[in-house]
């Protein structure tokens, strides 16, 4: 069987075969002298790991190992090697001669190592003359600790850590991967290849949860083997949250995702074929709510992953649907009246650069319809993705109910679906006000659009409506968007979060010049539409 090509280079010294363990897991690597690695090209490399007792010397290796970590590079280093980590950042990590003469035992702090092997884990540390580490500088993160020896009753001292440099990380062991041979430990020498190779992809996932202003929490570094499914996972819950569950992966592959409830029912499962995999679950009950991840199709055996969990608080989301249903109605006090705005977002393939930022403008225009009141009308939110199915993701919302839903980039964009789907909402629900709908599109459509794209064009020439129409990023086609609107389109060019947030800052200006004319008497179409703002480009 091929091996898999993860861009690895092994640094050989004493003791350790980290080579061993590579070749175990079908990953192909390059053996280099560490003092030798200015002489390599990094460009492509993901992980360096530095073997127990390689002894860097050359100050040119140090300067290149720090723009490969501060670019996203990984170093992996074991042991005696630790002198490497000095040299890098001296004073991050305080380290010690001791000797072991023992088995020793090891708590897991690490919350995400703990779904892989537990709690504790036993480690073979029969050596002497041995690295430890005393204590750890702010932005290291200890995964493991324990005591040095049973026999002496000292305090527990950092076993394996973790720190960040620029958009990498580093990662240092005390103990020998060839000294642990229990099959627990070896999912331990396992873990500690996933997660460096992972460590990028983590990196996104995170970025996308705080995107999604939630938190992160445990990641879980794993593989997995064509067809076969992984353990369960579980998170506790002890009140209401928002639980948001991102799996990442690179190259081709599929996969699929499932989480239940506290009581075993199934909750939501979903597949993707393109990374990220993002589930959002509201957590009602309290618990231990629980995941687990299936390769559909992934390319070779111990194909690595990373789960990332994380919780949001505040409203719980609404339950995601797959079609348009009508609209429930909901109870208005005295008068009010609801103001439709509907939201069709492309989460195609296309959009996979532009949602992470785009996210954060559609918080913001949330956060900013709820703190507003208008006299007689309320604000009704929909939201509809422009995606396989173009399926409805919320429908008919107050701002102090809603919660803008996870986004995630994949598939086609079935602008056709989502427009029908749309169409089908308007026809079985008449509203005494005039609907708001906001377009935005990443890439061309996937299916048969144009026929409701003139039903909806009709609707906005004959003053049901009011559509406006924006194209996201580089990939939406001038085309589409001129047949959608009723003027001339425009197009964000660049997305970025403070882009997206000058976007929906205008785009809740419009809402509010429509809601106030209402809200004093006057139509709100007669009162002018706010000027764009410069981040915004005209379709020619």
């Amino acid at each position: 069987m091929a091996q898999a090509d993860y861009k690895l280079i092994v640094a050989p010294g004493a003791f350790d075969d980290l080579g061993k363990v590579l070749n175990d897991l079908g990953y192909r690597y390059t053996t280099r002298d560490l003092n030798s690695l200015n002489q390599t090209d990094l460009k492509n490399c993901r992980v360096v790991f530095v073997s127990c007792a390689a002894m860097l010397s050359d100050q040119s290796v140090k300067e290149r190992l720090l723009q490969f970590t501060a670019n996203g590079g990984a170093v992996y280093v074991s042991d005696l090697s630790f002198s490497v980590i000095d040299l890098l950042f001296p004073g991050k990590v305080q380290f010690n001669n001791v000797d072991y003469s023992e088995q020793i035992t090891g708590e897991i702090v690490d919350l995400g190592l703990r779904e892989v092997i537990g709690k504790s884990i036993k480690l073979h540390m029969d050596y002497t003359s041995a690295a430890g580490v005393d204590s750890v500088s702010k932005g290291v993160d200890v995964l493991i600790q324990g005591k040095r020896s049973s026999s002496i009753p000292d305090s527990k001292y950092p076993f394996l850590i973790s720190f960040k440099h620029g958009d990498g990380q580093v990662i240092y062991t005390v103990f020998h991967n060839s000294h642990q041979v229990s099959e627990i430990e070896k999912k331990l020498l396992n873990y500690l290849i996933f997660r460096p190779i992972m460590s990028g992809a983590a990196s996104k996932a995170a970025q996308l949860v705080r995107a999604q202003m939630a938190t992160p929490g445990k990641e879980i570094f794993a593989s997995i083997n064509p067809g076969e499914a992984s353990a369960r996972y579980g998170v506790n819950v002890t009140s209401p949250i928002n639980l948001l569950f991102v799996l990442s992966w690179e190259e081709n592959a599929t996969f699929s995702l499932h989480t239940w409830d506290p009581s075993g029912k199934l909750v939501k499962d979903d597949s993707a074929g393109k990374s990220p995999l993002t589930i959002e679950v509201p957590a009602s009950q309290t618990g231990t709510w629980t995941c687990a991840i299936k390769g559909q199709n992934v390319p070779h055996r111990n194909f690595p992953f990373v789960l990332t969990i994380a919780t949001r608080s505040g409203k719980l989301a609404t339950t995601i649907t797959s079609s348009a249903v009508p609209v429930a109605s909901v109870p208005l006090s005295g008068s009010v009246k609801p103001f439709p705005i509907y939201l069709l977002v492309d989460t195609s393939a296309k959009a996979i650069d532009v949602l992470n930022p785009l996210s954060v403008g559609l918080r913001q225009f949330e956060n900013r319809l709820r703190s507003r009141m208008y006299k007689g009308y309320l604000p009704h939110i929909s939201m509809i993705a422009v995606n396989d199915s173009g399926r409805v993701l919320i429908q008919s919302v107050e701002p102090s109910r809603y919660t803008t839903p996870l986004l995630s980039a994949k598939g086609h964009g079935a602008l056709g679906a989502a427009l029908g789907n749309l169409l089908s909402i308007l026809a079985s629900s008449p509203f005494e006000v005039k609907p708001l709908i906001i377009t935005m599109l990443a890439g061309a459509p996937s299916d048969n659009w144009q026929g409701k794209a003139d039903q909806l064009h009709s609707l906005a020439v004959q003053g049901k409506v009011n559509h406006f129409v924006f194209g996201l990023g580089g990939y939406s086609d001038p085309k589409v968007l001129a047949k959608l609107s009723t003027s001339t389109p425009l197009v964000l060019p660049v997305v970025t979060q403070m882009y997206s947030q000058q976007l929906f800052d205008w785009l809740y200006n419009i809402a509010d010049v429509v809601l106030s004319g209402m809200e004093s008497g006057e139509s709100g179409h007669r009162k002018s539409v706010p000027t764009p703002p410069i981040c915004l480009r005209s379709v020619s």
